[in-house]
């Protein structure tokens, strides 16, 4: 392999570890997504738990309830921020993602067209090399 072979190659495996790191980010990314919605979808569960059942209650139950429900209503307002960012993170990993998948087929792309270049004036090289092959004569 040529200087500019193995350069290629060294390029080519850097542009693969490059789309792995990529992909990986990208799912560490849809994880902490998941885990703010879920988190956003248990403080609605417990939220909707709060209201009152019918029947008689004390009045400070009536009140610890709906403190209870102000406060869940308070964190589930203060996650629709960290919703939102995890949500924007997860967007830019997946670009992030998808750039280095296009750098990594253009640079596939590149080193296989040169490859099969290389290959080609090898052959040529090869034969060029050997000696002209005398004709026979039929006399």
């Amino acid at each position: 392999m040529t200087a500019a072979g193995a350069r290629r190659a060294r390029l080519l495996r850097l542009r693969t570890i490059e789309h792995r790191v990529a992909t990986a980010r990208l799912v560490e990314a849809d994880t902490a997504h998941a885990a703010v919605i879920g988190i956003s979808e248990r403080i609605t569960m417990l939220r909707n738990s709060t209201i009152a059942a019918e029947g008689s209650c004390s009045g400070r139950d009536l009140q610890n309830a709906a403190e209870l429900a102000d406060r869940l209503d308070h964190a589930r307002i203060g996650l629709d921020k960290a919703l939102a960012d995890s949500l924007h993170l997860r967007m830019v990993r997946d670009a992030d993602r998808i750039v280095a998948h296009v750098r990594q087929e253009r640079t596939h792309r590149v080193h296989s067209a040169a490859l099969t270049r290389e290959d080609a004036e090898r052959e040529l090289r090869a034969a060029s090399a050997q000696p002209p092959r005398l004709k026979k004569r039929n006399d």
